[in-house]
């Protein structure tokens, strides 16, 4: 007797759908076929203590299980379930048609108990883009599901469950469609009022928060670079529905979702500068997200930004821009999301300076500054709109320096503008617009912008990335037109240029 069924296979974070054909015949044996992994192969020891821990057993015929499409390799034990339906089916021991009409994702104890398996949010969506009519997934995976509109959803705790629900039983019911509140916040773990002075680059953190511009700051050791970072946790926008999707699509590819669960908080990634270039980007085998991708639709921290490798480091100038990660390897293509915002801290030199230093020791240590900022690249850098320098505060300094507003108060200002910008997007999709045709209907913004630009030298994306800060700087303050102030300013958080100008002062000194 022929059965046949369907499942689902990860590719990157997307999954396809698998027909499980099931044929039972003449003969003894157990043949899988498909492209399985070893952990499929492996099913088979499985379902048998499975099934005759549920009272059933693994029929002594000539079992032949087929997995289509055949040039999908097919990983993980998320095929043990729908296999064992299968031979139930196929061996006459579960007389059911529902098969056919439902996705059933699965791994399988011992003792027949469900396990959860990655990736049960891309199946449902995959379930539902091929027209069935339900999905069978295990219990701690049912909330993750749940998220997709439009198809029921079965949690299932023991095969035997299962068994009962397919022959028209009623131990299993759709779950109950997941509604996140998008108000419900945690404490940040650090909050803006928690660090004195540095109000330049706290502006900085709040324009990058509304408009996603990435930020590096460079400062010596001490001085709060680490703690800003962190403290953008509680100043970014509650993500929207869609948004929340994504981000747990990516996380329960990876098997990641216990320690985030389903929430409306914004990833932070903080990866180490030993990271690789699979860890960092992508990749592996199978190929799973990385980094950049974990950090979608949040911040990916970058700490001691020189230390990193330089293949990851020039790894990232693509996720950068295109807000995506484009992996090849032989005839697979995978593209992951990466629309991220990358906040880099960095220190002015490897070493600890000394005030009173001599001058032919400065000469030195000026060149060992310069090659240890040259690990980074200038096409690295052109993808970086705000550049802050922070200075070091003495002890007077420091206690007079005023603390600010706390994370809320930036919180609520943040929204109120998030808000604002939403709306004038959506008001400019009819009559979009370029940065230079937006600088040209302004004549006393052309003449300063033309002067300041041929004097810099800045390439056209530096510019295009100018004035999107400056549009931010304008959002914040929900003005509808750019202003001339809102230029200087967006041109004040360039004030690491002259730390990586080709014609520097240290090249001077050097005589290099």
């Amino acid at each position: 007797m022929l059965c046949k069924g369907f499942t689902g296979a990860l590719k990157g974070i997307e999954a396809e759908l698998i027909t499980v054909e099931v044929q039972a015949d003449r003969g003894v044996g157990y043949h899988l076929v498909g492209m399985p992994d070893v952990a499929v192969r492996e099913s088979q020891y499985r379902i048998a203590a499975a099934l005759k821990s549920c009272g059933l057993k693994m029929m002594v015929k000539r079992m032949t299980i087929n997995l289509t499409p055949a040039d999908i390799r097919k990983q993980g034990t998320g095929f043990d379930l729908p296999i064992a339906l299968g031979i139930l089916q196929s061996s006459g021991q579960l007389m059911t048609d529902q098969l056919s009409h439902l996705m059933i994702v699965g791994a399988l104890s011992l003792d027949g108990s469900i396990l959860p398996v990655p990736g049960t949010l891309s199946m449902a969506k995959c379930a539902l883009r091929h027209g069935l009519q339900g999905i069978i997934v295990p219990w701690e995976n049912s909330r993750e599901a749940a998220l997709v509109e439009g198809i029921p959803v079965y949690g299932a705790k023991h095969l035997t469950q299962i068994t009962s629900f397919l022959v028209g039983g009623t131990w299993l019911k759709p779950i109950k469609k997941v509604k996140i509140d998008q108000i419900t916040r945690g404490v940040p773990p650090v909050d803006l009022s928690q660090i004195r002075g540095q109000m330049m680059a706290k502006r900085a953190l709040e324009i990058s928060s509304l408009g996603n511009h990435h930020m590096l700051m460079m400062g010596p050791p001490g001085v709060g670079k680490t703690l800003l970072a962190q403290a953008i946790s509680g100043i970014l926008p509650a993500m929207s529905d869609q948004e929340i999707q994504e981000v747990t699509q990516v996380y329960s590819a990876r098997n990641h979702l216990a320690e985030r669960l389903i929430n409306c908080f914004r990833p932070f990634r903080q990866p180490h500068h030993n990271c690789t270039s699979a860890g960092m980007l992508g990749g592996g085998n199978p190929m799973l997200p990385g980094e950049v991708s974990l950090a979608h639709r949040g911040v990916l921290y970058l700490d001691e930004l020189p230390e990193f490798r330089k293949n990851v480091l020039e790894g990232l100038r693509q996720p950068l821009e295109a807000q995506k990660i484009i992996l090849a390897r032989g005839g697979y293509h995978l593209e992951l999301p990466a629309s991220f915002t990358l906040i880099a801290s960095m220190n002015p030199s490897p070493y600890q300076y000394e005030e009173d230093r001599a001058q032919p020791q400065a000469k030195t240590d000026a060149y060992r500054d310069k090659q240890y900022r040259q690990r980074i690249s200038q096409p690295l850098l052109d993808r970086i709109p705000l550049q802050i320098d922070m200075p070091k505060l003495s002890q007077e300094e420091l206690l007079d320096a005023p603390i600010g507003p706390s994370s809320p108060m930036v919180l609520a200002r943040i929204e109120r503008s998030y808000r604002y910008r939403q709306e004038r997007i959506a008001q400019e999709i009819d009559t979009p617009e370029l940065w230079w045709q937006k600088v040209e209907k302004d004549a006393q913004i052309k003449l300063f912008w033309v002067r300041y630009m041929k004097e810099k030298k800045y390439s056209v994306r530096t510019q295009s990335m100018i004035f999107d800060v400056a549009r931010t700087i304008a959002d914040l303050a929900q003005s509808e037109h750019i202003a001339l102030e809102h230029i200087y300013e967006a041109i004040q958080y360039r004030s690491l240029d002259r730390y990586f100008e080709e014609n520097s002062s240290v090249n001077r000194i050097l005589n290099i």
